[in-house]
């Protein structure tokens, strides 16, 4: 029982110091840094940016005209299923007509042949 007792105070102590020293971390960083102006850039960060610059507009300009592309895309797929639609209620309209002329759709051309065996 006295290690477990033992234990538990030396959590409580360790948890106590790192709270401690998380309160005091912000004062460090409190310190005046030097400001960024100050500090010497390099002659070739100039290019590197020129460079940055010019390659982001080229993508900006690249992924606009790629949507574009993918835009007229889908209007012509959209526009092609609607003409397959169409396509395909006139298939259906010509083969209803179709069986209507040859009778009762079962190709003997009798239109009356089911009532007739019903008659008998």
């Amino acid at each position: 029982m006295f290690k477990f007792i033992l234990q538990i105070i030396i959590m409580f102590s360790l948890g106590a110091i790192a709270y401690i020293l998380a309160r005091a971390m912000p004062r460090v960083n409190d310190l005046e840094a030097p400001p960024p102006s100050a500090l010497k850039t390099h002659w070739f960060m100039g290019y590197l940016e020129k460079a940055d610059e010019w390659l982001l507009t080229f993508l900006e300009k690249l992924l606009r005209r790629f949507r574009v592309f993918i835009l007229r895309l889908d209007n012509n797929l959209t526009k092609k299923l609607h003409r397959f639609k169409k396509d395909a209620a006139k298939e259906n309209v010509f083969a209803s007509e179709q069986v209507k002329e040859n009778g009762n759709g079962n190709g003997n051309g009798n239109s009356e042949g089911a009532s007739s065996i019903l008659e008998k």
